[in-house]
């Protein structure tokens, strides 16, 4: 169930961050509930969930929502992904080889702009996907560098928080403090500016705020953990 409460609290924390519902959990109607309320961007991490949900949502005509994908992206998911009308952003490219796949069937977006960011696995950890190192990130941006009239935009960069953690607070500062670093060295090495940071969810978005976040993403403090 969707939880007014709770989005009046983060707005009253978060006034100047687009907050990014993950609805992945959620029913449509609790999505339509969030949005009525104001919201109108929502996350998915699985394209069929976001395909499904797209198409119910669109026919009750809701031009304004947009969607945003945030989980691991699979090649042979691309098509479909592309196809999503209202897809404004990609949060999860991570790695050289999808960045240059997205660029390869940006055809398929038939003229709609959608915005990316490339994720950075700033703690380290083996099962969390990302940009392990420097160099494979500068690697990517020149590739971005080196495309033209794309309907791709490259706005900024991602991460997340250590999954396991004896000292969230701690690990989080660290990770989104990481992050932030990477954006002020990409703005001083290439002809880029003004990057965004996609980082935070429901329990340290307060500490990514402290570090620049832009982009937060609330899933279970909006719509619970079912």
């Amino acid at each position: 169930m969707f939880n007014t409460d709770n989005l009046e609290k983060i707005k009253a924390t978060a006034p100047h961050t687009q907050i990014v519902a993950v609805s992945k959990f959620a029913s449509v109607n609790d999505i339509l509930s969030a949005y009525y309320a104001g919201l109108k961007h929502f996350g998915e991490s699985k394209v069929q969930h976001l395909l499904e949900k797209s198409k119910e949502i669109t026919n009750i005509g809701t031009e304004d929502l947009s969607w945003h994908f945030i989980g691991r992206l699979q090649s042979n998911k691309i098509r479909q992904l592309f196809s999503i009308s209202n897809l404004k952003y990609i949060h999860s490219v991570d790695s050289l080889k999808l960045l240059k796949e997205l660029y390869q069937k940006q055809e398929l977006l038939n003229q709609n702009k959608v915005k990316f960011f490339l994720q950075i696995n700033t703690s380290l950890e083996q099962e969390k996907a990302g940009v392990l190192d420097r160099d494979s990130l500068l690697e990517m941006i020149n590739y971005i560098l080196s495309q033209r009239k794309a309907q791709l935009e490259f706005i900024g960069l991602m991460t997340m928080s250590r999954l396991r953690s004896d000292d969230f607070e701690k690990d989080a500062d660290e990770c989104f403090g990481k992050l932030s670093q990477y954006k002020k060295e990409i703005e001083r090495t290439f002809t880029i500016s003004h990057l965004k940071l996609s980082m935070g969810m429901s329990h340290d978005y307060k500490i990514a705020i402290k570090h620049g976040a832009d982009f937060i993403r609330i899933g279970s403090a909006l719509f619970g953990d079912n």
